[in-house]
């Protein structure tokens, strides 16, 4: 038996991942890491990596007062492979990744975000991806399954890339994808005059990258990652509170994903093989003080976003062998809609 509790970020469907394992034996599931760090360990970041972790110090302060948003984060150190992962509370995640020893090399963000689409962790979670690098691997990449999955997970990622965006005569702090940028207060302001140079090492348009693409559809924002660079060098073209700018936006974004309130135990066989009948039951559902109880259950095996199956007990079987995704959407009339999602290794059969 798998007993799930949401205690994390909030958004209009917040998300938990359970995770099958294919063993006999059954597990707890941890909680879930709130706030993400997907950071470029190679050398092109140098200047900029004492700046991010000034900016997590100050994320870390302004959010101080509700602990629970910042006592599960989670490191990603990348270069063309993945070098390290840490999991720890934000102070602690700010400290390894001003630790992290950066050599020259090449860069790509695609492995590190295939391994967060392969772990059962990220879900309504805050994703921040620090790379100062083309991401050719990426690019290149037929991703589309990859993307979709990232997606699928509800988590809000925001992109720290090369992105050089301005608006009027100064370099947009951060956009959104209806071309709103951020202010030196950290209010938002529509750009009507958003243009984007075109350098030689970025000749395109910066937001048909994958990364941004995948920013803007998620509800997050583009961060042109010279701004942490210009602010280490201390050009005087950058606000002095740039990181406080930065900080709060980002505090606000948190905060505002507030605390999820439902909850759910699902009970489900360990393994599966083509063609075989899956059960999944819920066998408790329950809320937080205040919150009235579940009322509805739905699934949608596929990810298609398409009500499957309704109720506390279904069952299922599947067609494609490999990791399937299966939602639960659990809801009552208070409070908008839960999703779990699960990850269901499923075998051919010998």
């Amino acid at each position: 038996m798998f007993n799930f509790k949401t205690k994390g970020l909030l958004n209009c469907v917040a998300t938990m991942m359970l995770c099958m394992l294919l063993s006999s034996k059954s597990a707890l599931a941890e909680k879930d890491s709130n706030i993400w760090v997907i950071f470029d360990a190679s050398s092109s970041m140098g200047v900029s990596q004492t700046v991010i972790a000034d900016m997590l110090k100050e994320l870390e302060q302004q959010l101080q007062d509700n602990s629970s948003l910042t006592d599960a984060a989670k490191l990603i150190s990348f270069r063309d492979v993945i070098i390290d992962e840490k999991k720890g509370s934000l102070s602690q995640i700010r400290t390894n990744l001003a630790e992290t020893k950066l050599i020259s090399s090449t860069e790509d963000v695609l492995s590190a975000l295939q391994l967060i689409a392969s772990t059962p962790e990220l879900n309504e979670a805050i994703v921040l991806i620090f790379s100062d690098g083309k991401n050719d691997l990426l690019e290149n990449a037929d991703t589309a399954k990859l993307m979709q999955n990232l997606k699928n997970r509800r988590s809000e990622f925001h992109a720290f890339i090369p992105f050089p965006a301005w608006c009027n005569r100064s370099l947009a702090l951060a956009v959104d994808r209806d071309h709103m940028v951020l202010n030196p207060d950290s209010s938002m302001q529509k750009c009507d005059t958003l243009r984007f140079l075109k350098g030689k090492r970025y000749g395109e348009k910066p937001e048909e990258r994958k990364l941004a693409t995948l920013a803007f559809e998620t509800g997050g924002m583009v961060w042109p990652i010279l701004n942490f660079t210009m602010t280490g060098i201390e050009s005087e073209i950058m606000p002095k509170d740039f990181v406080e700018t930065t900080a709060t936006k980002l505090a606000d974004i948190i905060e505002g994903k507030g605390a999820k309130s439902l909850f759910a135990t699902v009970k489900y066989d360990d393994e599966a093989y083509l063609g075989q009948t899956v059960f999944f039951e819920v066998t408790s559902s329950y809320s937080i003080e205040g919150i009235g109880d579940v009322t509805n259950w739905q699934w949608d095996y596929d990810g298609d976003g398409e009500v499957d199956d309704v109720g506390t007990f279904v069952q299922t079987s599947f067609s494609e062998a490999g990791d399937n995704y299966i939602s639960l959407i659990i809801s009552n009339s208070d409070i908008p809609a839960v999703s779990r999602t699960l990850r269901l290794h499923v075998q051919v059969s010998e």
